[in-house]
């Protein structure tokens, strides 16, 4: 038995839901102008929920970032104040740094993708669920420094093989956080996956990332509504590609 197969107890309990063995060979529909028009359907009554969420990650983020430079700065690993654009400077900024943070802030990153799955399948979430994951710290984080390394790699080799791990790894975390998966177990399935609609997939993040740039000229107030679809467009693409756990899908 696969290892695929070993984690395929997701139960499909409705239209709209899929399953890992579906997910590995692509049976599953997946719209850009579906999953948009859900997203929209799905904030209302829950942005706040959503902004809450993300306030705390950004507090909490903060927080780490600068506890991160000063123990950076303590053993002697000086971050520059200016780019020099050297070793000095790329390595503790772009490396170090991103790493030593992501020690604490990867179980936020998995539980705002959760609160999204959550609330695509009708559930009642408040914002603290996003510090619920610590428990799967390792887990997430080796996830996380593996998915960073590759895509490292992939940027190093010419740019293009980084953009598409980029994009193949996207539901990685909570292939993780959700399905309990090994490193390796949520980064091939979310490729597998990915693999099917690759494009379409980095249609939608092209889209949204057009739509953050034209929010300039609503003087970001737009993203009071973007920002939420956005999260919520997560939620409803994993549960349309993996399908949810029953004991994270709420009974009907």
């Amino acid at each position: 038995m696969s290892d695929i197969d070993q984690q395929n107890n997701t139960e499909v309990v409705q239209e709209g839901y899929g399953s890992l063995e579906r997910a590995a060979l692509g049976h599953f529909h997946f719209s850009i102008s579906d999953i948009m028009s859900e997203s929209w359907e799905r904030i209302k009554g829950n942005k706040g929920t959503i902004w809450l969420a993300l306030i705390l990650i950004i507090v909490i983020s903060a927080i780490v970032n600068v506890v991160c430079k000063y123990v950076l700065n303590l053993v002697g690993i000086v971050l520059p104040d200016s780019p020099s654009f050297t070793a000095a400077y790329i390595v503790p900024t772009f490396v170090l740094a991103p790493i030593l943070a992501a020690m604490v802030t990867t179980p936020l990153t998995a539980g705002i993708w959760m609160l999204s799955i959550k609330l695509a399948t009708d559930q009642v979430v408040e914002p603290t669920e996003v510090t619920k994951y610590y428990s799967k710290w390792l887990n997430l984080f080796l996830t996380y420094l593996a998915m960073f390394a590759l895509i490292l790699i992939g940027y190093c080799l010419l740019i293009l093989p980084g953009i598409y791990l980029a994009v193949a790894f996207y539901f990685a975390l909570p292939l993780a956080a959700e399905k309990n998966m090994s490193v390796w177990q949520a980064l091939e399935t979310s490729r597998r996956a990915v693999n099917h609609i690759w494009f379409p997939l980095f249609g939608l993040m092209f889209i949204f990332g057009l739509l953050c740039m034209a929010s300039i000229f609503t003087l970001f107030i737009g993203m009071i509504w973007l920002l939420p679809m956005m999260i919520m467009s997560y939620g409803v693409m994993y549960r349309i590609i993996f399908g949810v756990e029953k004991s994270v899908v709420v009974s009907a």
